[in-house]
């Protein structure tokens, strides 16, 4: 029940900053499969999304 208080301090806690990053990459991933499944993206923009979801997964690991 209290689990979205973790986020409350996004910042200034490392779980906080951990858990909206993870959050993020997996939203942003997300979206880039079921844009690539729909083939809703062009090539170049799937490269694109591929590589803005890489860099969020490398700052989410720090």
């Amino acid at each position: 029940m209290r689990a979205f208080n973790s986020l409350n301090r996004v910042g200034a806690s490392s779980l906080s900053n951990e858990i909206a990053s993870g959050a993020i990459f997996f939203a942003v991933g997300g979206i880039g499969w079921l844009l690539a499944v729909t083939n809703k993206l062009s090539c170049a923009l799937r490269s694109l999304w591929l590589v803005v979801t890489m860099v969020l997964a490398w700052s989410s690991c720090g």
